[in-house]
């Protein structure tokens, strides 16, 4: 049947209040990317009799009638969310309110082999407006706070770093922990929809980035059981110029974590102090994170006014996705 025009039948009893539920029925859902919109023409014209015995226009026996089915975008009453990469229906769906992450998944008939569960993103328009508000806050705090600068050269690199965080935009992105739906039901992980959710699925990377004060950033091949020092080596090592007590890790998720831990800590679980070092690494190291080696701030001279700088910078990667550094 042609999902697009179903011409009238003849058949006794039939209304056309019917119609649009038959019609409806009869077209395979494709929720929140078409709807069906019913749209009737008819033509009266005088039957010769009734199953009642009566002359006129009868709804049962409809001589000149279609139903069109019109493909329409859904309207703002409508909710919708999306799933893209790594599932077997990537798309937009229809949703309900209370709907949560697990029946998006399951809509889109669960995830392919490929998929990278751990850097998976789901982005909100509510959270990037929330987001860019305190993005643009964070930019004005540093513009305003940073000094001029000592030299032409300090001053121009201030230039160039605040007009780079400008030029950010912020990734409305809630940090999210897939699995497979039936394990998520129920849990915490189980987030709340929202509409016009987008979930992505990437696939499973093949590389970690390596930013900062290193002597070759860029992407290492990812290796099994390999911590971040491994990769800072792989890199070319530390330079003169890198804060090697304040490296941090941003995650594929979306979260940043210190990779740099003190000697002694306190283990509030234990209620005891720890000697960190056998802990073994901070952080584990996967593959589509970025290892961050900052520089010592303190060394900025236009920086030095801004106490919190490095903590600002890690705010700024995890509210954009990108990593920034003077």
């Amino acid at each position: 049947m042609n999902p697009y025009k179903i011409q009238e039948e003849r058949r006794p009893g039939n209304t056309f209040a019917d119609r649009p539920r038959e019609a409806a029925g009869a077209w395979p859902d494709a929720p929140g990317r078409w709807c069906p919109h019913v749209d009737f023409r008819r033509s009266e014209v005088p039957s010769a009799k009734t199953a009642q015995g009566r002359s006129g226009t009868s709804l049962s026996v409809v001589l000149a009638a279609a139903l069109l089915l019109m493909p329409w975008r859904a309207g703002a009453a409508d909710m919708t969310a999306t799933i893209r990469g790594e599932v077997l229906r990537p798309g937009s769906y229809a949703i309900e309110p209370g709907d949560r992450l697990s029946s998006l998944v399951e809509k889109a008939g669960g995830f392919t082999d490929a998929a990278s569960l751990h850097a998976a993103a789901l982005t909100r328009k509510s959270a990037a407006g929330a987001q860019g508000e305190e993005l643009r806050a964070i930019v004005l705090r540093i513009e305003s706070e940073a000094g001029p600068g000592e030299s032409p050269r300090g001053r121009e690199e201030r230039i160039r770093f605040i007009e780079a965080l400008k030029s950010l935009t912020a990734a409305g992105r809630v940090p999210v922990r897939l699995s497979h739906p039936r394990l998520m039901n129920g849990t915490a992980d189980d987030v709340p929809l929202a509409d016009g959710d987008i979930l992505t699925v990437p696939a499973e990377g093949a590389t970690v980035a390596v930013a900062g004060a290193v002597k070759s950033p860029g992407a290492i091949p990812a290796r099994a059981n390999a911590g971040y020092r491994d990769y800072i080596r792989a890199a070319g090592g530390a330079t003169a110029d890198a804060d090697t007590k304040k490296e941090w890790l941003l995650a594929a998720d979306g979260t940043a974590l210190p990779l740099t831990r003190p000697f002694v800590a306190w283990d509030p679980g234990n209620s005891r102090w720890e000697f960190t070092v056998f802990r073994g690494e901070a952080a584990p190291v996967r593959a589509g994170d970025t290892v961050v080696v900052p520089k010592k701030t303190a060394r900025i001279a236009w920086l030095r006014a801004i106490p919190d700088i490095d903590a600002l910078l890690v705010r700024i990667a995890i509210l954009t996705g990108k990593v920034l550094l003077p």
